[in-house]
């Protein structure tokens, strides 16, 4: 008919009023809610796992960065004593020329 809602039922098949704020829900066999339980500290021990290892690896990046800052800044040091301004370096580097010269004078 025209202008009515359906009923919506639930699992033992009773009415509920359309627009009483009432739920439905059906849990079935308490085994399953623990199934469920399982699957959610299956899950955090997963993401406890994988934030582990993005912790290590940010760890061996970071010293592996560290390396990488120090070549850099003993690169631009050896194009300094060849006489290059700290502009050109930075035009060969494709930095900004203040950059270059905060990197010249980190440490």
């Amino acid at each position: 008919m025209f202008g009515l809602a359906p009923d919506r039922r639930s699992a033992g098949d009773q009415a509920i009023p359309w627009g009483s704020g009432a739920s439905v829900s059906h849990f079935g066999l308490i085994s399953d809610v623990n199934r469920v339980q399982g699957m959610a500290a299956d899950a955090q021990a997963r993401a406890r796992d994988a934030a582990r290892r993005a912790q290590s690896q940010f760890e061996q990046a970071s010293g592996k960065l560290e390396q990488r800052r120090a070549a850099r800044r003993a690169a631009f040091e050896k194009a300094r004593a060849a006489g290059l301004s700290t502009r050109e370096i930075a035009e060969a580097t494709g930095l900004h020329f203040t950059r270059v010269a905060r990197i010249l004078q980190s440490k």
